[in-house]
């Protein structure tokens, strides 16, 4: 692909066009503030109010059985989660663009299959290929599937326990009906904003598929990502899978939260909840990790597979000449000789193209971030046997 193709190609892609047609997320995107400082700032901001109501209701310190703000476990835990899920909801529409921007700039996606033509138009192109993603992105229906979903599944599943927690003044966060009503929102919000970052990684996946399946793959072994020019691919999967493991170490933290409110004392219960918490954990890890790596796998292993066959072929076919000319003039034997080794030289060589789209610098930070919270709940769990 040529330098002017790529220029082209990239500017119709802009990552306000996949906000899934959610207003504030689309004009926060248009602002270019880093991600981190959005979702720092929307979860620092509404814990404050929600400290405020606190203080207002009496209840910054634990106060006979009701435990205070600051003595409370679970508002520390919910403030990172809601850092780590607002911070990735601004930042997901940035990767995917970046994702795919990076896969063209490497040279990695080729023109148009001629089935991707015959079924789509002679004129079908990259362009057009981002034009139908972008429409599709930022349709209002995610937005409002999202926000439906999030209000039910707060009404139907966490307010009966809410409204039982009320009763009996347990917490701060359910001293009176404001204090409540913050807790809701939060709840509603945090949920809606998980739930469309779930609705943008499966969109992702989903047009990266399309990508794969239209056009052209073109590994290039020599790379300097050493990942065929797919590294992109690679980042992108490799930081939705810290999203996971931020959620596996706020899953082994919430027993021990528990464990602590209920002793004073540190330890960890093995619960139902929990196991089937850590046992989804150890399960969406990889596939978060892999599932947009597998979109690639299959075109980059079939790109290997075709190459080594033609390679195969040409070789056999030199062969036969080398055989045929044992007897006749040594010049001519020593040349086609020469053409044989090069041809298994260049076997070898393409026996080496990677196909998976990252390197082993990736492979290991993933291996890393994945059994950390499981090391966590396995140290945890042996301390509090020597205690």
């Amino acid at each position: 692909m040529e330098n002017h193709d790529i220029s082209t190609l990239l500017g119709p892609l802009y990552p306000e066009a996949l906000s899934m047609g959610d207003p504030f997320l689309k004009h926060m995107l248009k602002r270019q503030i880093a991600p981190l400082a959005l979702g720092s700032s929307i979860a620092i901001l509404f814990t404050i109010l929600r400290m405020a109501a606190a203080w207002g209701s009496g209840f910054l310190m634990t106060s006979g059985r009701t435990i205070g703000f600051f003595e409370d476990p679970g508002m520390y835990i919910n403030l990172i989660a809601g850092i780590a899920v607002w911070t990735y909801f601004f930042w997901m529409p940035r990767g995917i663009t970046q994702a795919f921007q990076g896969l063209i700039k490497n040279g990695a996606i080729g023109p148009s299959l001629s089935i991707t033509m015959e079924a789509r138009g002679e004129s079908y192109s990259m362009a057009t290929f981002l034009a139908e993603m972008q429409e599709a992105f930022g349709r209002w229906i995610w937005f409002a599937c999202a926000l439906v979903l999030a209000i039910a599944g707060t009404l139907v599943f966490l307010l009966p326990n809410y409204l039982k927690r009320m009763q009996i003044q347990d917490s701060w966060s359910m001293a009176n009906p404001f204090n409540l009503t913050l807790s809701i929102l939060w709840a509603v919000t945090g949920l809606y904003a998980a739930l469309l970052l779930l609705f943008l990684i499966v969109a992702s996946i989903y047009w990266l598929r399309r990508l794969f399946a239209d056009f052209a793959v073109k590994v290039r072994p020599l790379h300097p990502d050493k990942a065929g020019g797919l590294s992109p691919l690679g980042k992108f999967s490799l930081n939705i899978s810290y999203l996971i493991t931020i959620l596996g170490f706020i899953l082994a933290a919430i027993p021990m939260a528990r464990y602590y409110l209920a002793n004073g004392t540190f330890g960890f219960n093995w619960t139902t909840d929990v196991i089937l918490g850590l046992g989804i954990y150890i399960i969406a890890a990889p596939f978060a990790f892999f599932a947009p790596l597998s979109v690639a796998h299959a075109a980059m292993k079939s790109t290997k597979q075709n190459l080594l066959l033609q390679i195969s072929q040409r070789f056999e076919t030199e062969y036969s000449v080398v055989q045929k000319s044992l007897q006749g003039d040594v010049i001519e034997l020593e040349t086609n000789m020469m053409n044989l080794k090069g041809l298994h030289s260049l076997h070898e060589l393409t026996n080496k193209f990677p196909v998976w789209p990252f390197n082993i610098e990736n492979i290991l930070r993933f291996i890393t971030s994945f059994v950390s919270p499981i090391l966590v709940v396995l140290v945890s769990t042996v301390i509090r046997n020597l205690i």
